[in-house]
Formats: structure tokens, sequence, C-alpha cells
């Protein structure tokens, strides 16, 4: 389907998509073109799911439905990991936490400090760069923001 088809489905069940959430976008330059801007739009798993159920059943259509059900499960994945990443990184926290209260040189930004430079060294971002790229505009811990893989080389 053309680019154009999608949005205008989306845009004429957009009702119908925002029963499974807020419908997110944003509007940004077309690849190939000279100013021109397109808007992207940005869809849950239900609301996916829900969109391709209203596309026709030809041969792209049916690769998309494919290649979309397999991201899903790898953000699923992702995700999982992410999560015991993080609950294992709470204790490794503690033990980071206690030997900063007892370093000699610890003073009211030694945490802040050292748990953005460890951010830094994994993912080559700053707390402003990584919030920037990868929050919503909403104020998020900044390790909630790493991936599994990140996560993992953070508590290493």
């Amino acid at each position: 389907m053309q680019r154009q088809s999608v949005k205008r489905l989306i845009d004429n069940h957009k009702k119908d998509l925002e029963q499974f959430g807020r419908l997110g976008f944003e509007i940004r330059p077309f690849e190939g073109s000279r100013g021109q801007k397109a808007k992207i739009y940005y869809l849950n798993r239900n609301q996916a799911m829900l969109l391709i159920t209203y596309l026709d059943n030809t041969k792209p259509v049916r690769k998309f439905k494919q290649e979309l059900i397999k991201r899903f499960d790898e953000m699923e994945k992702e995700l999982s990991v992410r999560k015991l990443e993080r609950a294992i990184e709470k204790q490794h926290g503690k033990t980071l936490t206690e030997a900063i209260e007892h370093w000699k040189y610890c003073n009211s930004h030694s945490f802040q400090n050292i748990r953005q430079l460890l951010t830094k060294t994994v993912t080559g971002l700053n707390a402003r760069e990584l919030r920037k790229q990868r929050s919503d505009g909403e104020k998020y811990i900044l390790l909630d923001l790493l991936t599994a893989e990140e996560l993992a080389e953070y508590k290493r």
C-alpha cells in the first residue's frame, strides 16, 4: 500500500484507534524531498493490530502483517529482559550507593554525577541527549531509558 493510503486509513478510523490509547505522531522531513514534511504516526500494539485488520490482504500487506507481529514479539522480549536487568541493577545500585557514601571525596553531586557518567559510558549520550532521544517529553528515571543490553553493560 502507498504511505498516503495508510495515512488516510488512520485518519478515517482515528476514533476507533483512539479507543486503544492516544494516537501519537510527529511531523518530520520526508525522505528524499526538498523541505516536504510527512506526518509519522506512532501506534501501540493494539492500534497497529486493529489497523492491519482494516487493510486489504494483498501480498505486500500480508508480508507487512507478518513483519509487524515479529517486531512486536521482539519488543516484548526486549522489555522482558530489560525488566529483569532493571530488577538486578537495583541490587547493584544499592552497593554503588553505599560505595559512594563511603568515598572520601563524596559530596552532594557525587551520586548523580557517577550515575550519569556510567550512563554516558554505556550509551555515548549525556542525560539530556538520552532523554531527548528516547523519551516522549516525560521525566523518566535515566536507567529506564536504557535497553536491556545497555543495562547489562551498566551493571557490569
